[in-house]
Order: C-alpha cells, then sequence, then structure tokens
C-alpha cells in the first residue's frame, strides 16, 4: 500500500492516467489540483509535485464523473 502523502511527479501522474503530460498540466489549472513547485538544483528547471491523495480525490471525484 502507497502513503498518500506520496509526492508524484506530472510524468507519474501521465503513466497513472495514461494521459500525455501537457493533458496533466490542463487537468491541474481547469481542477484546482493542488501542486507544490519546487526547485530541483541550481541549473535545473523547476518540477512540478501532486500528493497521492490529491490526485486520488481527483480520479474518484471530479475525473470519475466526465465533469
Amino acid at each position: 500500500m502507497s502513503d498518500p502523502l506520496d509526492m508524484l511527479t506530472i510524468e507519474q501522474i501521465a503513466d497513472i492516467l495514461q494521459k500525455d503530460k501537457v493533458t496533466i498540466r490542463e487537468y491541474i489549472k481547469r481542477y484546482n489540483i493542488p501542486y507544490v513547485k519546487r526547485k530541483e538544483g541550481w541549473k535545473r528547471p523547476r518540477k512540478i509535485y501532486v500528493m497521492r491523495r490529491d490526485l486520488e480525490q481527483f480520479i474518484y471525484g471530479q475525473w470519475n464523473n466526465g465533469k
């Protein structure tokens, strides 16, 4: 069993939902899915992370109902 506080990247979420990364970013904006932006290093860009529990709420709520 996974920890609901696990942080997932856009890439991981795309794999779970079998969608494109651009689509995942649109879902985050459209459905106001909470996320954290974290700078990964001095020259690396910021990465977006979503908590597993927030993704599960989205899947079983808005996304599953086709809203």
